[in-house]
Order: structure tokens, then sequence, then C-alpha cells
């Protein structure tokens, strides 16, 4: 999708400015910063998304049934379908945390996929669907908090030769979730922008029952 390609500052910027029709001022407000330094990031996001729209499309497009397989793997709690269908070099990014090289080294971002853990933003009733932003099929994951679902992230596959070659996780990306969720009309729950501080490896696993 268009604007999953945006630098964070520039995401946040467009989707203020221009989705929620915020001023110049309350964006800079919002994010901390200056009404100068939103006008860049909004001339350098609208920038983006021409050239993004002008691009040839790539022979390596994401096809929906590589999508689908991968959505189906993760309610299934299927870590080696996930792994069939990456390249053995592929990259996990989680954007807003750290990126990993290699299956082995990047599932335990897969490995969480099941856990609650509330306190550590992973509420209940984990499940993933398909969904089309954009032109560009998602894999879409949803959990309950306070008895209301709502999108927790957003998984983007983007395709070599061959496989899979990296997995961008979008749980820490709110203003992505609430651009996506708006699109999906559904709500976004809230995310923090960074991962848990304490280290990589995540919270304490605790598989829902």
């Amino acid at each position: 999708g268009l604007f999953l390609h945006l630098a964070p500052q520039e995401r946040a910027a467009v989707l203020l400015a221009e989705v929620l029709d915020f001023s110049l001022e309350e964006t800079a407000g919002m994010l901390k910063t200056t009404v100068g330094a939103v006008k860049s990031a909004l001339s350098r996001g609208r920038a983006r998304l021409r050239a993004a729209q002008e691009a040839p499309p790539s022979p390596f497009a994401t096809p929906r049934e590589v999508v689908d397989r991968f959505v189906a793997a993760l309610n299934a709690n299927d870590l080696e379908a996930i792994r069939a269908l990456c390249l053995a070099d592929v990259t996990v990014d989680m954007c807003g945390g750290p990126t990993f090289d290699g299956f082995e080294t990047g599932k335990s971002t897969l490995e969480h996929a099941h856990v609650v853990a509330p306190q550590f933003g992973l509420h209940e009733n984990p499940r993933w669907a398909v969904a089309d932003y954009l032109g560009e099929p998602i894999a879409v994951g949803f959990r309950t908090q306070g008895g209301v679902e709502g999108l927790n992230e957003v998984w983007r596959l983007e395709m070599g030769e061959g496989g899979v070659a990296r997995l961008r996780l979008y749980c820490f990306s709110p203003d992505v979730l609430v651009a996506v969720a708006k699109d999906l009309g559904v709500p976004a729950l809230r995310r923090p922008y960074r991962s848990w501080p304490y280290g990589e490896a995540g919270p304490p696993m605790r598989p829902q029952d």
C-alpha cells in the first residue's frame, strides 16, 4: 500500500493534516514539532506518494494466495507453514522495533502471535484476516480489548525470487493502524510507537487458553 511506504513522521503528518483534517498548528502540537517541520513532512510525503503512484508495477508483487496462506498459517499457529513461504534469508522488520535477519532469528515475532499479555498490549482473542489496502493484499490482525475488537497489527509481505523476502510487521506504528482501520471501517487499538523497552525478545510468553 502506498501509505505504508512513508516514513513515520510523513505518515503521521499526512494522516492528521490531510486524512483527519487537523490544522497545521494542531498537527504540530500533536506531533510535538513545529509548523515548519509539519509542512516539510507533508511535502515529502506527497512527493513519495506521487512517485509511488507513478512507479511501474513491481515484478515481485505479492500474490493474494501467498497472503491467504500466510494468514491461514497465522490463525493455525503453524510456524513451519510460514517458514515454507519465506526465503531462507527473509528479513523480519518490526516497524518501530527491531529488524531480524533470517527466519530463525525473527520467528520470535511469530511465536508471540497467540500470546495474551494485556500489560504489553497483547490483548485477547487474536485472529487474522486478509484485506485489500490501496490495491495491495495485506494481513490484518485483530485482538479484543475491554470487550471491543480492534485492529492490532498489519503484516505486509514483500516477495523475492521464489518466496517471501521481507515480512513487515506494523504493530508499533499507531498512525498506520489508524489509517488502515479507518479504510476498513473498524476500530484501531491503542498501540505504542516503539517496542517493549527491556529487550528484543518480547514479553514472557503465555499462550491463550
